[in-house]
Protein backbone atom coordinates (compact mmCIF):
# COMPACT_ATOMS: atom_id res chain seq x y z
CA UNK A 1 0.00 0.00 0.00
CA UNK A 2 0.87 3.31 -0.88
CA UNK A 3 -1.07 4.99 1.48
CA UNK A 4 -4.45 6.88 1.46
CA UNK A 5 -5.30 9.10 -1.33
CA UNK A 6 -7.89 11.90 -0.99
CA UNK A 7 -8.30 12.13 -4.77
CA UNK A 8 -9.09 8.74 -5.61
CA UNK A 9 -11.55 8.89 -2.94
CA UNK A 10 -13.29 11.42 -4.19
CA UNK A 11 -13.35 10.15 -7.86
CA UNK A 12 -14.78 7.02 -6.40
CA UNK A 13 -17.82 8.96 -4.71
CA UNK A 14 -18.64 10.16 -8.07
CA UNK A 15 -18.65 7.59 -9.42
CA UNK A 16 -21.55 6.23 -6.93
CA UNK A 17 -23.16 9.89 -5.91
CA UNK A 18 -24.01 10.64 -9.61
CA UNK A 19 -26.21 7.48 -10.46
CA UNK A 20 -27.49 7.28 -7.21
CA UNK A 21 -28.64 11.06 -7.60
CA UNK A 22 -29.93 10.71 -10.60
CA UNK A 23 -32.09 7.64 -9.30
CA UNK A 24 -33.61 9.72 -6.81
CA UNK A 25 -34.46 12.54 -8.85
CA UNK A 26 -35.81 9.87 -11.26
CA UNK A 27 -37.23 8.79 -8.70
CA UNK A 28 -38.68 11.53 -7.17
CA UNK A 29 -39.86 12.95 -10.57
CA UNK A 30 -41.69 9.69 -10.59
CA UNK A 31 -43.85 9.67 -7.79
CA UNK A 32 -43.92 13.46 -7.06
CA UNK A 33 -47.61 15.08 -8.18
CA UNK A 34 -47.61 17.93 -10.70
CA UNK A 35 -47.55 20.85 -8.73
CA UNK A 36 -50.35 23.70 -9.82
CA UNK A 37 -49.95 25.97 -7.44
CA UNK A 38 -45.67 26.19 -6.93
CA UNK A 39 -43.75 29.64 -6.43
CA UNK A 40 -42.17 30.10 -10.18
CA UNK A 41 -38.70 30.69 -8.44
CA UNK A 42 -39.37 27.43 -6.53
CA UNK A 43 -37.29 24.03 -8.04
CA UNK A 44 -40.69 22.09 -9.06
CA UNK A 45 -39.79 18.20 -8.48
CA UNK A 46 -41.87 17.51 -11.49
CA UNK A 47 -39.22 18.65 -13.87
CA UNK A 48 -36.45 18.19 -15.79
CA UNK A 49 -34.23 20.83 -13.92
CA UNK A 50 -35.18 18.54 -10.67
CA UNK A 51 -33.49 15.66 -12.16
CA UNK A 52 -30.19 17.70 -13.33
CA UNK A 53 -29.77 19.05 -9.67
CA UNK A 54 -30.15 15.77 -8.38
CA UNK A 55 -27.92 14.13 -10.66
CA UNK A 56 -25.18 17.17 -9.65
CA UNK A 57 -25.80 16.90 -5.60
CA UNK A 58 -25.00 13.42 -5.89
CA UNK A 59 -21.70 14.40 -7.74
CA UNK A 60 -21.26 17.07 -4.71
CA UNK A 61 -21.76 14.30 -2.10
CA UNK A 62 -20.18 11.56 -3.46
CA UNK A 63 -17.09 13.54 -3.69
CA UNK A 64 -17.22 15.27 -0.26
CA UNK A 65 -17.89 11.90 0.63
CA UNK A 66 -15.03 10.15 -1.05
CA UNK A 67 -12.84 12.61 -0.10
CA UNK A 68 -13.23 12.33 3.37
CA UNK A 69 -13.50 8.30 3.57
CA UNK A 70 -9.96 8.45 1.24
CA UNK A 71 -9.33 5.29 -1.05
CA UNK A 72 -6.02 2.89 -0.92
CA UNK A 73 -3.32 3.46 -3.43
CA UNK A 74 -1.92 -0.12 -4.61
CA UNK A 75 1.13 -0.83 -6.25
CA UNK A 76 2.04 -4.29 -7.67
CA UNK A 77 5.28 -6.04 -7.65
CA UNK A 78 6.30 -9.60 -8.52
CA UNK A 79 8.12 -11.56 -5.98
CA UNK A 80 10.31 -14.19 -6.99
CA UNK A 81 11.12 -17.11 -4.72
CA UNK A 82 14.08 -18.75 -4.63
CA UNK A 83 15.22 -21.64 -2.37
CA UNK A 84 18.89 -22.58 -0.99
CA UNK A 85 20.45 -25.52 0.61
CA UNK A 86 23.19 -25.68 2.45
CA UNK A 87 25.43 -28.18 4.23
CA UNK A 88 27.11 -27.09 7.59
CA UNK A 89 28.44 -28.79 9.98
CA UNK A 90 26.98 -31.92 8.64
CA UNK A 91 23.82 -30.67 9.18
CA UNK A 92 21.42 -29.59 5.86
CA UNK A 93 20.15 -25.79 6.29
CA UNK A 94 17.08 -25.25 3.89
CA UNK A 95 16.00 -21.21 3.42
CA UNK A 96 13.69 -20.16 1.30
CA UNK A 97 14.03 -16.01 0.33
CA UNK A 98 11.60 -13.68 -1.35
CA UNK A 99 13.32 -10.92 -3.39
CA UNK A 100 11.74 -8.59 -5.17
Amino acid sequence: SRGSSRMLGAQRGIVWGVPIGLAAGLLTYAVAPQCTRCNPDDLNPHSAEFIVWSAVSGLVYGAAIGALVGREKWERFDIHPRAAFKVRDGRMLIGLALDD
